[in-house]
């Protein structure tokens, strides 16, 4: 016996067998390690978008589980979600949907259509197809999502916000205003149930609606919840997050729609100050303000600030391993 005594001992002329804690240590467990300490350090260097060192940890972390567990191990799902999660951010578009469709067929596997984590990843299936301007199948993955949260007693969960979330992006794009804004404050209901009137989750749901109040021409209402929004992420994630800085950009985009110029630059300036002092002057998320701050300065006859400006963003562009869609 390598580590400890086997004991053995008789009741009621049964033998009983028992294992010590320490006597059959596993082979596997320093592989498995290693593989949890790499998927940390891999998620930890996303949060500084090193994508690409990220990336090759992930990498490592999911051969590591595949050897222990085989292909099919609801460890290897976990692996396969994180590597995805920094190729998408790469850009690396066909091997991104193997690693999702890897994924589903694990969870369909071991768990069926009522595994919990179902809902999760069709959603992120749908959100990956809508970035693709793939429309009907971003749908079909979104309405699966939402039966998949609804089989598993997950109906007012975070995962059926998010797919009413899809149904409502799908119906926006397509100018049905109204059944967007139904789907949108579905999922702001959930939200505000589940995590507090508060939470920055509250805020996502609160700018989807802004948003399609802004393409809807309801300019006073945009501003309400664009504000409310960004009222949320200053409270929740301090004023130096760079998601309060897509809130202020959000808000000099409807100024900037609404013809009030003065306006829209005091959010311009904002949001690429508050970027600069979070990612650095040339930080990928501050490629899209100069771009869009640009515009506003040539309308407005401002040639020479508006030729800095771009020149900026090129630069930017140029060494920016991702940069979020520039705002209408």
């Amino acid at each position: 016996m390598r580590n400890g005594p086997l004991i053995i001992a008789m009741a009621g002329g049964a033998a009983l067998w028992l294992l010590s804690a320490a006597g059959w240590a596993d082979d596997r467990s320093p592989l498995l390690a290693q593989a949890s300490l790499l998927q940390q350090q891999a998620e930890e260097l996303y949060q500084r978008r090193q994508y690409e060192q990220g990336v090759a940890l992930a990498r490592h972390a999911l051969a590591l589980r595949e050897q222990v567990h085989g292909m099919t191990h609801q460890d290897v799902a976990e692996s396969l979600a994180l590597l995805a999660q920094g190729l998408n951010e790469m850009g690396h578009e066909k091997e991104v949907e193997s690693l999702y469709r890897r994924e589903l067929h694990i969870y369909e596997e071991t768990g069926g259509p009522n595994h919990p984590r179902m809902a999760d990843i069709l959603n992120r299936l749908a959100g990956w197809r809508f970035r693709r301007n793939q429309g009907a199948e971003a749908e079909a993955y979104a309405w699966s999502a939402l039966a998949a949260a609804e089989r598993t007693e997950q109906a007012g969960s975070p995962q059926a916000a998010i797919a009413f979330t899809h149904l409502g992006n799908l119906r926006r794009e397509r100018r049905r205003y109204v059944e967007s804004e139904m789907f949108y404050r579905q999922a702001l209901a959930i939200r505000e149930q589940t995590f507090g009137a508060d939470h920055p989750a509250v805020s996502d749901s609160l700018i989807a609606l802004a948003d399609l109040y802004r393409d809807w021409r309801r300019y006073q209402e945009a501003e309400f919840f664009y504000r409310r929004a960004l009222d949320i992420r200053l409270k929740a994630l301090g004023a130096d997050h760079p998601e309060v800085g897509h809130a202020l950009t959000r808000l000099a985009v409807l100024y900037k729609v609404q013809e009030r110029p003065a306006q829209a630059e005091v959010y311009y300036r904002r949001a690429l100050t508050l970027w600069e002092k979070a990612l650095g002057p040339d930080g990928p998320l501050v490629g899209v303000t100069p771009e869009n701050y640009a515009r506003l300065l040539r309308r407005a006859g401002r040639e020479e600030e508006a030729e800095k400006m771009e020149t900026r963003a090129a630069r930017i562009r140029g060494g920016a391993q991702t940069l979020q869609p520039t705002q209408k």
